[in-house]
């Protein structure tokens, strides 16, 4: 922009008119370039991409703050979708209902009972439970449970004084049933005379109906008998 004071002299009196030609260089327009006069855009105008008008502050202002506006619309309207759905556990695993709250999902561990019994299909078996299924007491007098549920029972009774019937408990006794049983006459003096067989009479969970027949006249001989009984 330019201002310059001139003074003008007309060599011939009585001008009727002075004519100036194109005025553009005193208001040019703004450009990337050059300063110049500008026309602002409005909102709808910059929002629609407007490449000849300028933007202020305030409209830019007023683009970012619609346009959160929108996004945030668009996630609350995701997250109503996501709200509105549900989850369960399937299976073992159990749990679970709609996301308005923390939801916590469960698998069930079976116990050393559930392993024996191998009825459950709602459970994890667990290496704890297989271990405590599987139990075992090493001694004479001993039981083992194994945990496809297989029982044993073993022992030592002392000899018969008598020939007959008699009954022989199991500690602990079997949970279901007894489904045999063998017996082995200790022969401590080794002797060569017969001595006492234990033949079987019947068989129950908690004990067996034995008959004990002696083969020897000399009692003092006989050494009791082992026995291991098995079922489940």
């Amino acid at each position: 922009m330019l201002a310059l004071a001139i003074d003008i002299a007309f060599p011939v009196a009585g001008v009727d008119e002075i004519t100036f030609g194109s005025t553009n260089f005193l208001n040019p327009p703004a450009s990337t370039e050059k300063k110049g006069v500008v026309e602002l855009a409005t909102l709808a105008e910059a929002s629609a991409g407007d490449t000849v008008r300028a933007t202020t502050g305030a409209v830019v202002l007023a683009m970012i703050a619609a346009a959160i506006a929108d996004a945030l619309a668009a996630i609350g309207q995701t997250l109503d979708g996501i709200m509105s759905r549900t989850v369960y556990g399937s299976g073992l695993v159990k749990g679970g209902g709609d996301l308005t709250a923390n939801r916590t999902f469960t698998v069930d561990a079976a116990t050393a009972a559930d392993v024996r019994a191998g009825t459950r299909t709602d459970m994890a078996v667990t290496p704890a439970a297989l271990r405590d299924a599987g139990t075992v007491t090493f001694a004479e007098n001993g039981w083992r449970v194994s945990s496809d549920g297989f029982v044993e029972i073993w022992g030592v009774s002392p000899a018969r004084a008598t020939e007959g019937p008699f009954s022989l408990q199991f500690d602990p006794p079997f949970p279901n049933a007894c489904f045999g049983i063998v017996t082995m006459t200790r022969n401590l003096n080794q002797t060569v005379e017969g001595l006492t067989s234990i033949q079987e009479v019947g068989l129950f969970p908690d004990h067996a109906d034995l008959f004990a027949q002696n083969h020897t006249n000399n009692l003092s001989e006989i050494g009791g008998f082992r026995w291991r009984a098995w079922g489940y």
